[in-house]
């Protein structure tokens, strides 16, 4: 009884293992800072894939789709060896809220993070991270110690 079990899950696995959808190492990149509400908004999907994308959708994240838009040609860029890439616009999509884009890249779906679209300026989401950025690595360790061998002026 033991043995035909383990030879059930090992058939089970190599099956479900067989169905597994083929990888596209793809990823919709976004602002992760978000967008401003009347603000430029771009996508770029990069992706291993050769296939061509034609549209994506923005979607609340309540799982509705608020706006739908195409990507524009692309392709490969010089020097990246990251695939190819593909720009999209949604900037006539004006609705305050958190959201998250999608696209079907040959059968397989590919979602982006969770971006807000606000009234918040890009200075006002990043200052704190900058201070606290410029704290961390200046109050402490090496950079401390060339600061404190800085004369500048006297």
């Amino acid at each position: 009884m033991r043995k035909s079990l383990s030879i059930i899950f090992y058939l089970c696995t190599v099956v479900l293992i067989g169905c597994k959808e083929k990888e596209t190492n793809a990823i919709l990149l976004v602002n992760h800072t978000g967008y401003e509400i009347s603000g430029l908004k771009k996508v770029v999907l990069q992706t291993q894939s050769d296939y061509i994308p034609k549209s994506f959708e923005v979607l609340a994240t309540n799982d509705e789709v608020v706006f739908k838009g195409n990507f524009n040609e692309g392709g490969k860029i010089d020097n990246w060896h990251t695939g190819n890439a593909f720009a999209g616009d949604f900037s006539k999509f004006n609705s305050e809220g958190d959201y998250y884009l999608r696209t079907d890249l040959n059968g397989s779906i590919i979602k982006s993070r969770v971006f807000t679209i606000d009234n918040s300026t890009f200075a006002q989401k990043s200052l704190s991270l900058l201070i606290e950025g410029f704290e961390t690595q200046h109050l402490s360790g090496d950079f401390n110690e060339k600061d404190a061998e800085m004369t500048f002026f006297w």
